[in-house]
């Protein structure tokens, strides 16, 4: 798409064509770490007037954007929290500092037996 603006491509029974794209913003993912052909990306990379990434850090992507907006890690948040048990919390601090009065005293999300 971004290699061939205008070039014609079916979808849904109808023919449309690929639109100029002018710019593009990344968050989450590095995809220079999987992507099968490297020097195509960097090409089409090259055809946006912008390019916006969201980083945890300086990634092969964020070298490449035009704009890098950093992002916390995990542990730098006390938004969301979760454990090995497949429990999540959002908002409140902490998973284990939270504790429900409607699950009988239990940590949030857990039932007493």
């Amino acid at each position: 798409m971004l290699l061939n603006p205008g070039a014609p491509f079916d979808y849904n029974g109808r023919r449309l064509r690929y639109p100029r794209i002018r710019l593009a913003y990344w968050a989450g993912g590095n995809p220079f770490h999987h992507h099968q052909d490297l020097w195509r990306l960097q090409r089409a990379l090259r055809t946006l007037d912008t390019f916006v990434v969201h980083e945890i850090a300086w990634t092969a992507t964020a070298r490449h954007a035009d704009i890098v907006l950093p992002a916390t890690m995990t542990l730098e948040r006390d938004d969301i929290g979760a454990t090995s048990t497949r429990w999540a919390w959002a908002t409140g601090g902490p998973p284990h500092a939270r504790i429900s009065a409607a699950a009988g005293g239990q940590p949030a999300g857990r039932q007493a037996a």
